[in-house]
């Protein structure tokens, strides 16, 4: 019975090791989820943005600012998007990402307006600068 005893000891101790290692590696990964505002703006994570590009490599990784409108839930936000955009409002925190207004007015560059070609936007290269 001592023996039973025993070896019940150390796999207890032995499980409570591993779930000690297991937290270690868990909370060195896990950061603190970011408390957004409402009225701040975020960035949207691209991920789940279904767009006419006709591969994913050439969607945007993120699409923004768009301003937060309200907090339905602990870990989702309600952003204001355009109408145009056939969306839900609310998206969980793991697709936004904080705004940060830049600082430096020279460094914006605005995108060319796009050609439509059969419905498709699209864009004319004028020359190859380096290959």
């Amino acid at each position: 019975m001592e023996y039973l005893k025993k070896i019940q000891e150390d796999i207890k101790s032995s499980l409570s090791m591993a779930a000690e290692r297991m937290k270690y590696f868990y909370d060195k990964h896990v950061s603190e989820l970011p408390d957004f505002a409402i009225g701040s703006q975020v960035w949207l994570d691209g991920r789940n943005v279904n767009t006419n590009e006709p591969s994913a490599k050439l969607k945007d990784k993120r699409y923004g600012p768009f301003k937060i409108i309200g907090k339905p839930g602990t870990h989702t936000y309600k952003l204001q998007l355009p109408q145009t955009w056939r969306l839900h409002l609310v998206f969980h925190i793991s697709l936004l990402s904080r705004y940060k207004k830049d600082e430096i007015p020279e460094r914006k560059l605005v995108p060319p307006p796009p050609v439509e070609v059969e419905g498709i936007e699209q864009f004319d290269v004028e020359e190859i600068l380096d290959s």
